[in-house]
């Protein structure tokens, strides 16, 4: 009887052994490298630009480099089949494209690797260091927000899509609004441009049917408001 118990014993151990280990097998057969988790070509013999993810995470994570190259550029539609909440740019990225976050609506948070010589995030806003604001992530919680002193220029799209948002301060010293940098910002009413401001870019306003205030600087009033406020209620006004 205790040899039955033994034999018993032993193949239980056994059992339980090979389990475990094909536990730990699968998870890591499922686990795709950086080259299966994007398309993308390569520049200049030894920069890589990604073209498209091809992975279904919701948090992505931009590599340092792929095949031994140095992962320095993001293409416009990357992420346009995907609902991402987070982005982790690596630490060799360089040139990211005005549309990279377009289609991106329920972005939450962007992070950048703290060796990146080009790019920064704060507060999970992304900035670049020319002293431009990048993007606000448009799932972000809150509704207002004041962009820090020291930003120069708001970029094409830097708020599109952000239907949360009600209010948005910008500091003096800024001078350039990019082009659609507050389309479809559905709830927005009030915006505080400083009198600095120079530059103002095609459709800022489009589709913010709520807006009622925005002070407007002088140098502004003077172009095509046509253009500027295209699709806001203030052309009725």
């Amino acid at each position: 009887m205790k040899k039955i118990i033994i034999l018993t014993s032993s193949v239980i151990l056994l059992v339980a052994i090979a389990l475990t280990v094909v536990f730990l097998i699968i998870p890591m057969l499922n686990v795709k490298s950086n080259e299966d988790l994007f398309e993308y070509h390569i520049e200049m013999s030894d920069t890589i630009c990604i073209d498209k993810y091809l992975g279904d995470s919701p948090d992505v994570v931009i590599p340092d480099e792929i095949e031994g190259k140095g992962v320095r550029m993001v293409s416009g539609m990357a992420f346009s089949d995907h609902d991402i909440n987070s982005i982790f740019f690596g630490k060799n990225i360089e040139i990211i494209n005005d549309h990279t976050f377009k289609m991106m609506s329920s972005l939450k948070e962007i992070k950048v690797h703290e060796d990146n010589k080009f790019f920064y995030a704060e507060d999970d806003v992304l900035f670049n260091t020319r002293g431009d604001l990048i993007k606000y992530p448009p799932g972000k919680s809150g509704d207002k927000y004041v962009v820090k002193s020291g930003i120069k220029r708001i970029s094409n799209y830097a708020f599109a899509g952000c239907d949360e948002l009600v209010s948005v301060e910008i500091p003096q010293g800024t001078t350039y609004i990019g082009s659609g940098a507050f389309s479809g910002c559905y709830s927005l009413t009030t915006v505080k441009f400083p009198e600095s401001v120079s530059h103002v870019g095609k459709k800022v306003f489009d589709g913010c049917q709520k807006l009622e205030d925005v002070n407007i600087p002088e140098c502004i009033k003077e172009k095509h408001m046509d253009i500027v406020f295209a699709n806001s209620n203030l052309l009725n006004k």
